[in-house]
């Protein structure tokens, strides 16, 4: 929409038509992004206490000599209910880090088409103020005013939502933290027995024939 040219006819126009334009700029974008907002991103705390608790109870019941040869000889690859927890546990985990990523990736995505609204939003209440003093029709004059003043309210919407998104943003990013520090203290040998199973799962798929 080219602001600077058609000012003209949208104060020539109905009311209905400006709130239309309004609307056009912004209102299904900050439909979706108070939809986002809406959304409960809690830090999931009792998976978190379950890995920790995992991790020491696994910790008391196998030494260091017994992780050490797990890790680097495979001895020791019998089941253990801690490891198989733990494997769970973990895949629970990286399923609530990419969760949370991809969340940060669409509030960062809003974020932008905000920046796009407001610009756009801006433009209109510049038009507007740059045209009252050439109106002499008192009628479009107070319209204009009444416009820009409208204009104005919908720009500070848009900031308000901004805000929102950023601090989202920055709570989802305080989480996307804290599950790759808990990530980080599972130990390696626990990747290592669930690339076990990922390539004996192979093995077995590879070894039987094809319908």
């Amino acid at each position: 929409m080219s602001i600077s040219i058609n000012i003209g006819n949208i104060l020539n126009s109905s009311t209905e038509t400006f709130h239309e334009i309004i609307d056009k700029l912004q209102k299904k974008n900050i439909e979706l992004i108070k939809q986002e907002l809406a959304l409960k991103n809690e830090f999931d705390n009792t998976l978190v206490e379950a890995i920790i608790l995992t991790i020491e109870e696994l910790k008391e019941e196998e030494g260091f000599i017994s992780r050490l040869l797990y890790s680097s000889f495979g001895i020791g690859k019998e089941k253990n209910k801690r490891r198989e927890q733990l494997i769970i546990l973990g895949s629970q985990l990286k399923s609530q880090l990419s969760s949370t990523e991809k969340s940060i990736q669409k509030s960062r995505h809003y974020k932008e088409t905000l920046y796009s609204t407001k610009k756009n939003l801006t433009l209109l209440h510049k038009a507007f103020k740059n045209k009252i003093p050439f109106l002499n029709n008192d009628i479009l004059q107070n319209r204009a005013i009444n416009y820009m003043k409208e204009t104005s309210r919908n720009i500070e919407r848009v900031t308000i939502c901004e805000d929102e998104l950023e601090i989202r943003i920055n709570h989802l990013r305080s989480t996307l933290n804290q599950y790759r520090k808990v990530l980080r203290k599972i130990p390696r040998y626990y990747k290592l027995q669930e690339e076990n199973n990922i390539q004996l799962i192979e093995s077995r798929e590879k070894k039987e024939p094809s319908s």
